[in-house]
């Protein structure tokens, strides 16, 4: 659990590293949802709500890695097409995408390390501390 949070907390490292490369580069800032700000019933919904979201990301993400392992019988090639699937997949109607891509191969990499290294609780926990979907 503690090793998701870190998780999250560098995933989030790495999403205002890339919206302030984006913002230098003259587009659009990106604004986040206020529900957390509007009062305490709304924070603990946006809250709750991001439960069933981590639990579906987190088994669509293993299953995913589970089947390329399967395919590629490499643990390392199928965490690098993993990482390559998720990241072409965002980055495909992005405005910039060197950026874009960069971001995400490291993010889908980090979260494919995780899958490997600590298992699925602690790649649910870093998502469940990730609010926004970027």
């Amino acid at each position: 659990m503690l090793f998701g949070t870190v998780l999250g907390v560098l995933w989030r490292v790495i999403f205002e590293i890339r919206h302030l490369t984006v913002a230098h580069l003259g587009s659009t800032p990106v604004l986040m949802t206020a529900d957390y700000l509007i009062g305490g019933r709304f924070a603990l919904s946006a809250c709750v709500a991001q439960i069933p979201n981590s639990i579906q990301a987190t088994l669509i993400f293993f299953f995913l890695f589970f089947i390329l392992r399967v395919i590629l019988r490499k643990q390392w090639l199928a965490a690098a097409a993993f990482s390559l699937i998720f990241a072409l997949r965002k980055v495909a109607g992005s405005n910039h995408p060197a950026v874009d891509f960069s971001a995400m191969i490291l993010i889908y990499g980090i979260a494919a390390v995780v899958v490997v290294r600590f298992g699925l609780v602690a790649l649910a926990a870093g998502i469940f501390t990730q609010p926004t979907s970027c």
